[in-house]
């Protein structure tokens, strides 16, 4: 959880709740911080700490919630990207060719 709250913080007021889909009034492309790395932190540490609670439950539903998790947020992020991509441009096609979707260095 220490990922996706850091990264809520490192946000401030650019943070729009997932459902809404929208840019707000003054939006500025964030990508200091852990976004230098992923563009999509919260959705990782979300997946993370669920897949954690099920290690420590000692169930093996951690695989589903790892593989299923982390689709479901890669399909979420892409839907944002997309926003994204049409209201900074060339600023946010440069910052993706420079960080990954959901883990750093690899993904």
């Amino acid at each position: 959880m220490a990922i996706s709250v850091s990264a809520r913080r490192v946000l401030g007021t650019n943070w729009a709740h997932a459902a809404e889909y929208q840019i707000k009034k003054d939006h500025e492309l964030v990508t200091s911080g852990i976004y230098k790395y992923i563009r999509n932190p919260i959705y990782t540490g979300l997946v993370i700490a669920i897949t954690g609670a099920e290690l420590v439950a000692k169930s093996y539903l951690f695989i589903f919630f790892a593989l299923f998790g982390f689709w479901v947020a890669y399909i979420q992020a892409k839907r944002e990207e997309k926003i994204l991509q049409e209201h900074f441009g060339k600023e946010y096609s440069d910052y993706m060719k420079k960080s990954k979707t959901l883990i750093p260095f690899i993904f």
